[in-house]
Formats: structure tokens, C-alpha cells, sequence
């Protein structure tokens, strides 16, 4: 039996590409955690490496992070713009 625990911010948490990756395993004993945290950021992700994966021992780890360390400034009314 396989363990895959699935780790980062809210695309993650709501699970609709493990869905995807669950539907093509399931049947063959893999057991997958979705440790995504809603809002969350590469900078926390190796706390949450250890405590939400690491400590269920999984064979694989897959982390998808990067929609909340954009600079969302850059895209408000006017930024980039000379004054």
C-alpha cells in the first residue's frame, strides 16, 4: 500500500485535482491526504511539512504552492503605471 499526502494552499484544500489523481488510483490500495491549508503560503510550508505530512510517513509527497506569494498589488488599479 502506497501513502501520497497532498500539501498546499487552497487549490489543494478544496481538492478538485486530487479528485482527479484519487479517481485514477483508486483500486489499487493507495491511501492519499489532503493536507492543503486554505490561504496559505510557501513560506509556511515546510512547518506544514512536518506536521501536517512527514508525520504520516508517506511515500510520496506532492506540494503545490504559489497563488498567495503573488504580489496582488501588481495587480491594483494603476500599479506599474509612471507617476
Amino acid at each position: 500500500m502506497k501513502t501520497i499526502c497532498f500539501l498546499g494552499d487552497s487549490i489543494t484544500r478544496r481538492g478538485y485535482w486530487i479528485a482527479e489523481i484519487f479517481e485514477h488510483l483508486k483500486g489499487d490500495g493507495t491511501v492519499i491526504y489532503n493536507s492543503g491549508v486554505s490561504g496559505d503560503s510557501a513560506s509556511h510550508a515546510i512547518p506544514h511539512l512536518y506536521t501536517d505530512c512527514l508525520s504520516r510517513t508517506p511515500d510520496t509527497v506532492v506540494m503545490m504552492f504559489g497563488m498567495n506569494d503573488i504580489g496582488r498589488t501588481l495587480y491594483e488599479e494603476g500599479a506599474g503605471e509612471n507617476e
